[in-house]
């Protein structure tokens, strides 16, 4: 399942938007594990860690 989350810094004022993937393991028909992993190459230009690239 993917889905884009925002969120904005109470102390900076900073809007930012952050895709993530969640993958999930099932046995038995039911949900045994599972995993969030975030874009981070997406949110440190927002954070100003890395170029942009325009």
């Amino acid at each position: 399942m993917a889905q884009s989350t925002s969120a904005t810094s109470v102390n900076c004022g900073i809007c930012l938007q952050a895709d993530t993937i969640t993958i999930g393991r099932f046995a038995g028909g039911k949900l045994k594990e599972d995993r969030v992993e975030l874009d981070r190459l997406g949110l440190f230009p927002q954070l100003g860690c890395l170029p942009t690239g325009s």
